[in-house]
């Protein structure tokens, strides 16, 4: 297949390189600058001046030009500089015009054997099936005697591009030679300098596809780019290919550095400049200068940041090299490092919006819960029945959104499914929910409906940080994780006070009809404007565009491919079964997510104490222990500040200097993060007391918010890191475990608060919650032993 439409059609379905990056060379004159030819002295300067400015330790010169009618001993004076510079050279013969026999003695008389590596190999020709100033019968009896002359010599030949795409080099390419050096030139092309990276790659990519096309793979010959280059200041321009040093360097940075990277050998045409070279013509016999086309000027100067500039430029965007399964499949991945396609690569503006959207989205969801509980009062009222029966609405919802992203989750890890289906469809549906939950009048349908509208409203509970994880790199997840964390954790406490004077003021409905008003923008705004996130998902999209456009089946993704060769009964186990399996198999997980359900079942259990103390001890009215709750978004962003500060000031630091370290790294903030957990409890159990004032119970209800930030922060990030490969589903089990417990603990609060006193049954809670601090401190010590003793842990 030639590949003419587009670098990035080229980038995706060409024929691939044998290299993940390419080795760079220079072509280098054999003349000085006076037009004298160059002696040993002379090459040793100029490998001097290439390897102080780039890495490149690859030359190619030819033998003895007599062209130019100065005839020059290059092999016998560069081979010597090069073997004690550490270079290795490419040397090519001139055979036109009858100059074969003198070209090849001069390599003769070199005694190339005693040099071995330094010689790379040899060319015959240059260009000349393409100008015609040679046959092929000619290239292919001086290619024979010279395989017979030096038979351990890797030989070959360059040529344009043209004349390897276009059939006229076939007998050449299978006449046993190992070096097919294509030269490409977009200046020649007249083409302008923001057009001449897409040229270059067409060019390369036709040349080498039918190269490969007709030896069936690159293993037995060796495809290089034989020269490209442009002209800097002082050269003179080609129709729209304008000459100048910024030229020069822009194509160095964007052709020569993208071509590397896509795994093709090349050669700068050409190392220095050569004011002496005569002119050259071009494909349309325009003649122009080839004098200043060197990245360093005559003296050895460089003209531009040759190394650092190509350095930048490939830690800011690398052509990313597409592969070959054993059965023919060409993989569809990213074209470049920095593809704006990729969620890791989009601008933090964009990176911004999609957390806004799922930050709104989970506040909304997790509002829904707690928001119900301002009009348990009028429900015990309205449907006759007791507190723990009206208690029931909260703990179904609740029980709804742990049991929920069980089933929506897996569908998100599903290649062909990806994030937003599950997302918008879920959500969608709970936004229509809502309203027959706001007008039911009976209350079991009141329990059902909130159950369905917990379950449809989970996916993001879980599936938001793996959200999150596909936009942000690990270093900057964290910091991601902190307002997804924030909105899941602050929005139950926000939630009686949404609704508490309203209620006051209207009635019991009013808080229901409050989450519709929610949901519904969010829904909206999800729909209208949320990207995909999922890579295995976009790639796989990208894979069927190019199918379509190219009309080559092999185009596949590595999802695509994966997800052909499930099927149901895997996908089952794997998303659903297997998280399950993970967590009772593995002490650490299951210690993790135990402990993590507690903390969010003592903190739903606040719903239940709130009431008993500020309402019964200190007389506050509904719409007042509304505000009670916001203690815990002070608590909460006193956790922020904290975990932020441990991120920014240790954790990026240590990652910069230490590397990715073991899993249980993340969780030095939690071992004192702990402490604060028990012990805030016995603080607010001990103070809840007429004659102590409110302030102090409601401070350490704050500490307690603090702690469990902290703590649930610090278990985000340790999860993931040790299954990556089931994250999201990760995140589900551990939602429902919290969300279990919760359920449960939304119940048995009540009558442990009133059959014990809000003293005695929150230390209940405190003597429990202490056994966690123990566990927290063995597993960051001894957490790497247990998971190596996991069948199931990565690392």
């Amino acid at each position: 297949m030639l590949l003419r439409s587009a670098l990035s059609a080229a980038l995706v379905a060409a024929p691939l390189a044998v290299s993940a990056t390419g080795t760079l060379g220079f072509a280098l004159g054999n003349t000085n600058a006076d037009g004298t030819c160059k002696v040993q002295s002379d090459f040793e300067a100029d490998f001097k001046a290439i390897a102080a400015n780039t890495q490149s330790t690859l030359v190619r010169t030819y033998s003895s030009t007599d062209q130019y009618a100065n005839p020059c001993n290059t092999p016998s004076e560069v081979l010597p500089a090069a073997q004690s510079a550490g270079f290795q050279v490419l040397l090519g013969i001139w055979p036109d015009s009858g100059a074969y026999k003198t070209e090849k003695a001069s390599i003769v008389a070199a005694d190339i054997d005693q040099y071995g590596d330094t010689l790379y190999g040899i060319t015959v020709g240059s260009e000349g099936m393409y100008r015609g100033t040679y046959s092929e019968d000619d290239l292919l009896e001086w290619i024979s005697d010279m395989q017979d002359t030096f038979p351990d010599v890797a030989l070959g030949t360059a040529d344009s591009w043209t004349s390897w795409a276009n059939g006229s080099m076939d007998n050449v390419i299978t006449s046993g030679i190992k070096l097919v050096l294509a030269n490409g030139f977009a200046y020649w092309q007249y083409q302008e300098i923001s057009n001449a990276t897409r040229t270059y790659f067409d060019d390369m990519a036709q040349a080498l596809g039918h190269v490969q096309d007709l030896t069936g793979s690159l293993d037995s010959v060796h495809f290089m780019n034989g020269e490209t280059g442009w002209p800097g200041d002082g050269g003179t321009d080609a129709g729209a290919a304008k000459a100048g040093t910024a030229n020069e360097a822009t194509y160095w940075k964007s052709a020569v550095c993208g071509m590397l990277d896509w795994g093709i050998d090349l050669f700068w045409f050409e190392a220095f400049d050569e004011p002496d070279k005569p002119d050259a013509t071009g494909v349309n016999g325009e003649v122009a200068s080839e004098k200043y086309w060197g990245s360093f000027t005559s003296d050895r100067e460089p003209k531009f940041e040759a190394e650092a500039g190509e350095e930048l430029e490939r830690a800011q965007s690398s052509i990313i090299t597409p592969q070959k399964t054993a059965d023919g499949i060409t993989l569809v991945d990213w074209y470049t490092t920095d593809d704006p396609a990729n969620p890791q690569n989009w601008s933090s503006m964009k990176k911004a919006w999609v957390s806004f959207i799922i930050f709104l989205y989970t506040f909304a969801i997790y509002a829904g819960s707690s928001i119900y509980t301002s009009s348990e009062p009028q429900i015990m009222e309205r449907f006759h029945v007791g507190q723990s029966k009206a208690s029931l609405g909260l703990s179904m919802y609740v029980l709804g959104y742990g049991i929920g992203p069980m089933l929506f989750s897996p569908l998100s890890e599903i290649p062909i499914i990806g994030r937003n289906i599950p997302y918008i469809v879920s959500l969608g549906l709970f936004v229509i929910l809502c309203v027959p939950t706001a007008l039911v009048d009976n209350y079991a349908g009141l329990l059902v409906l909130r159950f369905l509208t917990g379950f449809m409203g989970s996916p993001c509970l879980a599936t938001g940080a793996a959200t999150m994880g596909d936009m942000y790199s690990l270093l900057k997840l964290p910091y991601a994780l902190t307002a997804w964390t924030a909105a899941a954790f602050c929005a139950p406490a926000l939630g009686p006070l949404l609704s508490g004077f309203a209620v006051m003021a209207k009635n019991w409905r009013w808080s229901l009809w409050e989450i519709l008003w929610m949901a519904g923008p969010v829904f909206v705004i999800m729909f209208a404007t949320m990207p995909e996130t999922s890579a295995a998902n976009i790639l796989l999209r990208r894979a069927k565009r190019l199918r379509k456009f190219t009309a080559d089946p092999s185009l596949k993704s590595q999802s695509e491919i994966d997800q052909g060769q499930l099927k149901f009964s895997q996908v089952a186990y794997s998303q659903l079964l297997k998280p399950l399996e993970i967590t009772l198999k593995d002490p650490s997980v299951f210690f993790v997510n135990l402990y993590v359900s507690f903390i969010y079942g003592v903190y739903y259990s606040f719903f239940e104490a709130f009431p008993l103390v500020f309402i019964n001890i200190y007389g506050f009215n509904i719409g007042q222990v509304g505000i009670v709750f916001t203690c815990i978004i002070v608590g909460c962003v006193c956790g922020i500040i904290i975990y932020c500060s441990y991120v920014y000031w240790y954790l990026e630091p240590d990652i910069m200097k230490n590397g990715l370290r073991a899993q249980e790294h993340r969780l030095v903030p939690a071992l004192f993060a702990v402490l604060a957990l028990p012990a805030s409890l016995f603080w607010f159990g001990w103070t809840s007391e007429k004659n102590i004032h409110w302030i102090v119970p409601i401070t350490a209800i704050a500490f307690y918010a603090m702690g469990a930030y902290i703590m649930i922060q610090c278990v985000f990030m340790y999860l993931p890191l040790t299954y990556p490969q089931y994250a999201a589903s990760l995140f589900a089990a551990n939602d429902a475990f919290r969300s279990a417990l919760a359920a449960g603990a939304i119940i048995f609060a009540h009558p442990l608060y009133v059959n014990l006193g809000i003293g005695r049954g929150v230390s209940v809670l405190g003597g429990l919650m202490s056994a966690g601090v123990l566990g927290i401190w063995i597993l960051y010590f001894f957490g790497a032993n247990l998971r190596a003793r996991s069948k199931f842990a990565l690392s």
